[in-house]
């Protein structure tokens, strides 16, 4: 569980729960005093699949991170994650087939379903949305969550780790979707912040890749602001359920960037 508070002091706190019934807990001095008197701090999660969690050249945590604090629950199953991120707004929970119908209210905010350069889910498509994700999921390639709002718990959209690489440690985070209301909100940049910390400190994943519509101007423009490159247009990627062949922009961070990408997402959430 993430958490991402006022940016004042650091607080990390670190439980990995495998069912097993294991526990692992590492307190938020032992990572501030690790990483001051190092400036590199690496925290085994699960010995077994060789899972760390870096935290790299913070030499003054408590101006760098605001009160967070992690609790990544896993089965010891590399096909089987279960794992929830939190931040100060938002919610990411594991996608269930029970979120179904909260989604497609969700969706009907803005009428998302009826965008021609995005796949949100509706009444009609909303299983074989579900089923995709799960596929996925038992393949070991997607984490999928729903994106819920603290402030209610109401759902108000979906996002998830997908195409995950493990021997390359390449993931892409997609499918990225919230209801218009919310849109203009710290929300899409939390559920960034949380994915990406998570890809690079826990995954310790070398690259991370965003892909978008040509048509889609605002998911382009709003993934460069994360710090992502721009790296070419991928012709005729995928057809679109209406038949269209489309073009799709593809963008990415890769580790050596991770540290400017996240001071630039920290400070947008400090403003």
């Amino acid at each position: 569980m993430f958490r991402l508070n006022n940016f004042t002091k650091a607080f990390i706190r670190l439980n990995t729960r495998y069912y097993s019934t294991s526990t692992t807990t590492i307190t938020s001095q032992q990572i501030i005093d690790s990483t001051q008197t190092t400036g590199f701090n690496t925290i085994p999660l699960d010995a077994s699949r060789n899972t760390i969690l870096q935290t790299r050249g913070i030499h003054n945590p408590n101006s760098f991170f605001s009160n967070l604090s992690t609790t990544i629950a896993s089965t010891t199953s590399s096909t089987s994650n279960e794992l929830t991120l939190v931040g100060e707004t938002v919610e990411l929970i594991p996608l269930k087939r029970e979120h179904a119908q909260d989604l497609v209210e969700a969706s009907k905010d803005g009428e998302l379903s009826s965008l021609k350069f995005t796949v949100v889910p509706n009444q009609g498509s909303i299983g074989k949305y579900l089923d995709t994700a799960f596929a996925g999921k038992e393949q070991g390639t997607i984490i999928p969550f729903t994106i819920v709002r603290k402030s209610d718990g109401k759902v108000v959209g979906s996002t998830r780790f997908w195409k995950l690489d493990r021997v390359n440690r390449n993931v892409e985070i997609g499918h990225t979707w919230l209801s218009a209301s919310v849109q203009r909100s710290s929300m899409n940049t939390e559920c960034k912040l949380l994915l990406l910390t998570y890809a690079f400190e826990v995954l310790n994943c070398i690259r991370v890749q965003f892909t978008t519509d040509e048509l889609n101007e605002k998911s382009a423009a709003a993934i460069l602001r994360l710090g992502a490159k721009y790296e070419g247009t991928v012709r005729h990627e995928r057809i679109m359920p209406d038949g269209r062949k489309r073009n799709s922009l593809r963008f990415s961070i890769i580790d050596s960037e991770w540290e400017d990408s996240k001071s630039i997402l920290l400070s947008k959430l400090s403003r």
